[in-house]
């Protein structure tokens, strides 16, 4: 059966070589994730995609066991760990988020990683946040991007261009949205900060959350603010941990501990 993401997992990687926005962000996400996991060993990925985070993490000394329930993207991922010579500490396996009780062993692993809003195809998110605690060793640390209900830019940015709907597509109800991808729909999911972290308590307590997103604009209008980009880079990584921007953006940066 075809997943939505196999029919854009030849052109994901070279989308991001051309967007100079995705590129930041996954620096500043990497930055992060290295503070996060210094002195761990075992990670966990949920929607490792083409593999480059987990490629990433394996090039820094990581073992990574890699969630992807993309056929196509599983397939490129494998080769890009090949081809960077890391494949010995990367194992893939084709599952979802809500699979992860069934792959992971019982408190192995010492942190969990998700990046650009693979959390937010999980209608369930505490029944996630418990069986990632299963799987993780008590103090391990758990680093995720997710896309929350507010994003001034693209409210915005739609606004200007008149269209209603598209500018607040993130305020919905538990029941998520259907948010078209190549030919599919995916039914998407944006939890507020204050419900994201009532789902992963009491297993694990927030020890840093910012925004990534908030003044440089969404991926998708790359092209028309390259410039724009590089003057509010600097001011947003000043402000993005402070509340109450921290809460806004294209995506949230939130970093818990397991108790």
């Amino acid at each position: 059966m075809s997943f939505p993401f196999d029919d854009i997992a030849l052109s994901y990687d070279i989308l991001e070589a051309e967007n100079p926005i995705l590129q930041w962000m996954r620096r500043r996400v990497h930055q992060a994730a290295l503070a996060a996991f210094a002195g761990r060993q075992r990670l966990i990925e949920i929607g490792s995609g083409t593999g480059t985070d987990a490629v990433f993490f394996a090039q820094h000394g990581f073992e990574v066991l890699g969630l992807e329930p993309s056929t196509e993207m599983l397939l490129i991922a494998r080769e890009k760990a090949a081809a960077a010579d890391c494949a010995h500490r990367v194992s893939f396996v084709q599952a979802a988020a809500e699979e992860l009780r069934h792959v992971a062993p019982v408190g192995l692993y010492e942190g969990l990683f998700s990046n650009f809003g693979a959390l937010n195809c999980v209608a369930h998110l505490d029944k996630f946040a418990q069986h990632a605690a299963r799987a993780l060793k008590f103090g391990a640390r758990v680093l995720f991007v997710y896309m929350p209900p507010i994003c001034p830019w693209e409210i915005g940015y739609h606004l200007l261009h008149g269209q209603v709907r598209k500018a607040f597509r993130r305020k919905t109800d538990d029941a998520g949205t259907l948010v078209s991808l190549a030919r599919h729909a995916i039914r998407t999911y944006y939890f507020s900060p204050a419900q994201i972290i009532s789902c992963f308590e009491p297993q694990f307590i927030l020890e840093r959350q910012f925004s990534l997103g908030l003044l440089a604009p969404p991926p998708y209008v790359s092209k028309k603010s390259a410039r724009l980009l590089h003057k509010v880079i600097a001011s947003e990584e000043k402000i993005a941990e402070q509340w109450p921007f921290r809460n806004f953006g294209d995506h949230l940066v939130f970093q818990f501990r397991r108790l």
